[in-house]
């Protein structure tokens, strides 16, 4: 069977509420940037599903208690500079923005992601490509080509494997970023900076921060206990002396249970445990 890209705002719509039928289309993302209403858009983005097999769903609201506790705990005499990583559409980083500057706080937000952004080139036929400079999907005109897809489609697949070949990778290429719409806005009006940051790759730019927000992502279920522990060290090289970091996980259930870390000297000293408090704690107590 084979994917169909849609371009129609009403046609798409009305596809995707259809429970057996929704999975034959998708909604051309190149045309993304031309929605202006930010449901459909916001929409459209959640839908769009990563190299790694992740998407964009996630909502608003879902960190507010996390934020009530920090304006606690960081020193608002000063400029709070903010590492938010792995933010996915960027939602709730323009949550803790709005927060943030309604408690009348000084900030410079920086946020990252390892997959936000994506790049094509052609007209008919669209090579598509990941922040990794991976190759993750083909438009053959109406189609949908990819591999990251049910066996169900195998014609989309095979396709896509075939027309792997003829990819230019020197071809000039457009930008498309997954982000939520108000979030693209900040960014837009360099009211918060975005790059691409791997959790894995050590970070030259010496730059400091005074809060570090990773939530959902530091969990065995994607990691290792090696990597989570290289990872949290990567990013302690990042924070100020008396910064904090804050890593948890939310449940099914939307509930936080996380861990506010200060750092202290050379250590990571846990100073508000969330609920359960981050579930991988012993990992922080390594690092001690």
């Amino acid at each position: 069977m084979l994917k169909i890209i849609i371009k129609n705002k009403k046609k798409f719509e009305l596809l995707s509420n259809l429970r057996y039928i929704k999975s034959f289309f998708v909604y051309d993302i190149t045309k993304s940037t031309e929605i202006k209403e930010a449901v459909f858009y916001n929409k459209v983005i959640s839908l769009y599903s990563n190299n790694n097999n992740t998407s964009k769903t996630t909502y608003g609201g879902r960190f507010d208690d996390l934020n009530n506790v920090l304006i606690q705990l960081v020193d608002k005499r000063k400029i709070i500079k903010i590492h938010d990583v792995a933010i996915s559409s960027g939602v709730t980083t323009a949550d803790l923005y709005n927060f943030l500057i309604k408690e009348k706080l000084n900030v410079q937000i920086d946020a990252s992601d390892r997959f936000s952004t994506i790049e094509y080139y052609g007209d008919n036929i669209k090579y598509f490509f990941d922040s990794n400079n991976n190759l993750i999907q083909i438009y053959f005109f109406r189609l949908f080509l990819g591999l990251k897809i049910s066996n169900y489609f195998f014609i989309s697949k095979l396709l896509f494997f075939l027309l792997n070949f003829f990819q230019n990778t020197s071809r000039n290429r457009k930008k498309i970023f997954l982000f939520d719409k108000e979030f693209y806005q900040y960014f837009s009006n360099k009211q918060i900076n975005y790059f691409d940051f791997d959790l894995f790759e050590i970070d030259h730019s010496n730059k400091k921060y005074d809060f570090i927000r990773v939530m959902n992502v530091l969990n065995l279920i994607y990691f290792t206990d090696q990597q989570i522990i290289f990872a949290v060290k990567n990013l302690f090289e990042s924070l100020e002396d008396n910064g904090i970091i804050l890593i948890g996980r939310t449940s099914l259930e939307g509930i936080n249970n996380a861990t506010f870390y200060k750092k202290d000297n050379n250590k990571l000293i846990p100073i508000k445990y969330m609920n359960n408090g981050y579930e991988h704690d012993k990992l922080i107590i390594i690092l001690k």
